[in-house]
């Protein structure tokens, strides 16, 4: 039903999709969202603010491990995305989330990785 849910999550979702796709989500979340509601999609960390060796090995891996739309999703306006599916340029953010714990084994330095929350509200 149209306006019905107060809150739609998704974690590491939105890079496994299509550009077209994103369109789709963020609009379908529009609709399916009550007055008030929120939207946050938690995904891979963006390359906009990125220092250049963490964004290289963060392109690196993500290329060769086969995450074909994970560059692609890196450089959107995911909040550009968002005001285009109807939420107010006032009302949709991209927020960073800062580990709670450093991982103990990774193959590249996270004192630059975050993870970034898209966050629509209606």
């Amino acid at each position: 039903d149209d306006g019905y849910f107060d809150l739609i999550v998704t974690h590491l979702v939105m890079h496994e999709t299509s550009h077209k796709a994103v369109h789709k989500i963020y609009k379908e979340c529009y609709r399916l969202l009550s007055p008030g509601g929120v939207m946050i999609h938690q995904d891979i960390p963006m390359f906009k603010g990125m220092e250049p060796l963490p964004a290289f090995l963060s392109a690196w891996e993500v290329k060769n491990v086969n995450e074909y739309f994970a560059e692609t999703y890196r450089s959107m306006d995911v909040v550009g995305e968002a005001i285009k599916a109807g939420f107010e340029p006032d009302k949709a953010s991209l927020a960073a989330i800062k580990h709670f714990k450093e991982p103990e084994v990774t193959n590249y330095n996270t004192s630059q990785a975050r993870i970034p929350g898209l966050v629509g509200i209606k």
